[in-house]
């Protein structure tokens, strides 16, 4: 029975099947997808170390700071 489900998709294009209409930009929402790539680099850094991230590298990540750091 679970090999019958799993022919549903070609093959060849496992993804054919499922391509969708392109987006329509009026549903376009930067301030989300800002706040996804921002909330994504988060968990990426804290994924690959075993401490906790100080304050500063979230700072740093984020890309807020000091008025010093805006500077560069």
């Amino acid at each position: 029975m679970i090999g019958s489900s799993l022919r549903a998709v070609s093959p060849r294009h496992p993804r054919e099947e499922h391509r969708s209409e392109p987006l329509d930009e009026r549903l376009r929402d930067n301030a989300a997808l800002a706040e996804i790539e921002l909330t994504s680099r988060l968990m990426i850094a804290a994924s690959g170390t075993e401490a906790r991230l100080t304050q500063d590298e979230v700072d740093h990540l984020l890309g807020v700071g000091s008025d010093d750091d805006s500077v560069n």
